[in-house]
């Protein structure tokens, strides 16, 4: 997508005054927070930094790594310090401030965040069920190279490099807690390479203890987290949980479970003394056994390259709280909810641009991604109210094409008067019968509008899938996914949800971000299929936005005293509901074997992990198609 920049006099504008717009409220949480005493103590690295009267404050300092977007360190301090309205400082003045910056303080930020989210009535918290949905899974970022990062990160060992001095590529492990409903993270740690993520996930349930007391929970992870020590964890809490089960885990317990059942593990000693934490080595003698609820489902699809059809055994476990789901419904929870916490991590590399470093010190990259990731945040309520607006403006273009497709009813007298032409005479003559033939013919055009369209898109769509040949798709840990079939994942039809104007599927590619349209008058003739805002979209526009970075430092007043905050917020989210993409079945689950027209750029990603292998179609199609 290019990088264009936002217009600065959008608020002059059309000034309309949204109802219970979440976005004020969240940002004077993100403004209590970043100007409290008590915070920017602890961003300091030394409690004399930052105390004397100098060109840039801790609070500009912080919010400049948080909105960055420019490719060079240049360009980003004119661009900042323009907005602001302040003299720029030099680039070494720059590096020097970023040096007595505390990385950890972005990780206070993140908890007294999330603290306030939850606990703030007047904030909309999606949940389903009454269950919040927490996903949790980590990824690597690749650093640039120093002896330095080496030595603190590390990276991949294997037969080719077999010590940690031979690195050429060094590497971070992030880990996040991710709330999948309303695009909200209660916790993310930056750590090693070599840093196990079961250590990584303990943390993060421990720090988010506070926030989700008293609450439901379900926590959902892939296959490499399951274990019977976050079952007990989760158990002695009160979370529910659905995880992703290995081929081996249980092998003899699980075989007495035809497709959905129950099974008990007995927990002996040896087992117990294998676990970690204390705490729950004194549970699980306490309990004995563990039930866990088995369910299975078998998947099969086709190999792009082999072109021969394999087998997938999905295990799942489930916990004893939701025994109310039905088997249908777990798996469409876990392959269509989970899968949010890869399209965040999506946002994190490609939009966000989080491997993107102007510092070579450990200190100063650590502060670049908490930064990126606690601007992840700020997702949320930009998100659901352009949403809102879009749906706001699809029910008027119907309501506007249901009176526009409204036949005149006219009889033998109408015809030969003149003065019966005019359809106010018709309606007060014989207003049911009027109206009752208008909303029925009005009705049967539009549906008959969009039968005809869905066929010839539908049509084009079994073409391309032919090309694909995957049918299902299921996530695996070891990095290879499959398509889903779909009845599993075609629109989670049996999961009843509570969560509102959410999309099924968040992530933004390049074909679907040029595939965006700027008309919200034709998409209901055009498309039968949803329009969600576009995710990139918002995140750039976010971060350029002057007016944001001025409100959330008080300034906003005195560099635009003639449009209230409130009408120009109102404006900006308008604006992010002109660009919209549409929703299709199973359009971003596939990872590996995606159809793509055209051939993609450089940052190219699909699962916000790596670059996929890309190669031209085979059989003679105009196009290319994704590898693993």
């Amino acid at each position: 997508m290019a990088k264009k920049k936002h217009s600065a006099c959008f608020y002059h504008r059309k000034k309309v005054v949204s109802h219970d717009n979440d976005a004020l409220i969240i940002l004077g949480l993100f403004q209590e927070i970043l100007l409290s005493s008590s915070f920017l103590d602890c961003a300091r690295k030394k409690p004399g930094y930052f105390t004397q009267s100098r060109k840039i404050h801790l609070p500009e300092l912080l919010l400049f790594l948080i909105f960055r977007h420019c490719d060079t360190l240049n360009e980003e301090i004119v661009s900042f310090f323009s907005e602001i309205n302040q003299v720029r400082c030099s680039r070494q003045a720059m590096f020097k401030a970023m040096a007595k910056i505390n990385p950890e303080a972005f990780r206070v930020f993140i908890w007294q965040f999330s603290a306030r989210f939850y606990t703030n009535k007047q904030i909309t918290v999606r949940s389903m069920d009454g269950y919040i949905l927490l996903a949790i899974d980590g990824t690597h970022i690749d650093l640039p190279y120093t002896e330095e990062l080496v030595k603190e990160f590390g990276g991949t060992l294997n037969k080719f490099i077999k010590k940690r001095e031979d690195i050429k590529k060094p590497q971070a492990r992030v880990s996040m807690l991710y709330d999948v409903l309303n695009h909200v993270l209660l916790d993310a740690w930056i750590q090693s390479f070599d840093v196990s993520e079961m250590t990584m996930l303990f943390e993060h349930l421990e720090k988010a203890q506070r926030v989700l007391r008293g609450r439901k929970v379900i926590i959902l992870a892939d296959r490499y987290y399951g274990s019977a020590e976050l079952y007990l964890y989760c158990k002695s809490h009160g979370y529910a949980y659905l995880i992703r089960g290995k081929k081996g885990h249980y092998t003899d317990e699980v075989s007495t479970v035809q497709e959905d059942g129950k099974i008990e593990l007995i927990l002996d000693e040896a087992w117990i003394k294998r676990m970690h934490r204390p705490e729950l080595q004194d549970y699980a003698r306490s309990i004995g056994t563990l039930e866990l609820r088995t369910v299975k489902a078998i998947y099969t699809y086709k190999d792009p390259g082999t072109n021969k059809s394999v087998i997938v055994n999905g295990l799942y476990f489930v916990s004893t709280y939701l025994a109310h789901l039905s088997r249908q419904q777990i798996i469409s929870l876990y392959h269509s909810k989970r899968w949010r916490i890869e399209i965040g991590y999506l946002h994190l590399k490609d939009h966000l641009e989080a491997e993107n470093f102007n510092s070579r010190k450990s200190d100063n990259i650590k502060c670049a991604i908490y930064a990126k990731l606690l601007c992840l945040n700020l997702l949320n309520p930009f998100y659901f109210e352009a949403d809102r607006i879009i749906q706001e403006n699809l029910c008027h273009e119907k309501c506007r094409v249901n009176q526009s497709n409204t036949p005149v009813v006219k009889n033998d007298t109408t015809q030969s008067s003149p003065q019966a032409a005019d359809p106010g005479l018709e309606e007060n003559s014989n207003p049911q019968s009027t109206d009752r033939a208008t909303s029925s013919v009005g009705e049967f055009n539009i549906q008959l509008n969009l039968d005809v369209v869905s066929q010839v898109e539908t049509e084009q769509l079994e073409k391309d899938e032919e090309m694909l040949n995957p049918s299902v798709e299921v996530d695996g840990a070891d990095g290879q996914d499959h398509n889903l079939e779909n009845s599993v994942i075609n629109q989670e039809e049996g999961v009843n949800s509570t969560e509102t104007n959410v999309a099924n599927t968040d992530n933004v590619s390049d074909e679907d971000a040029s595939s965006a349209e700027h008309s919200s008058g034709d998409d209901v003739k055009k498309t039968p299929y949803e329009r969600k805002p576009n995710v990139r979209n918002i995140l750039y526009s976010i971060r350029i936005n002057p007016q944001l970075i001025t409100y959330l430092l008080r300034q906003y007043d005195s560099i635009y005293p003639d449009t209230p905050f409130e009408e120009a917020l109102d404006v900006f989210c308008r604006e992010l509901s002109l660009e919209r993409i549409s929703v299709r079945p199973n359009r971003h689950v596939k990872r590996w074997g995606r159809f793509v027209k055209s051939l993609p750029h450089l940052k190219f990603r699909v699962d916000g992990r790596r670059n996929p292998f890309i190669e031209r179609c085979r059989n003679g199609a105009s196009g290319y198609v994704t590898r693993q």
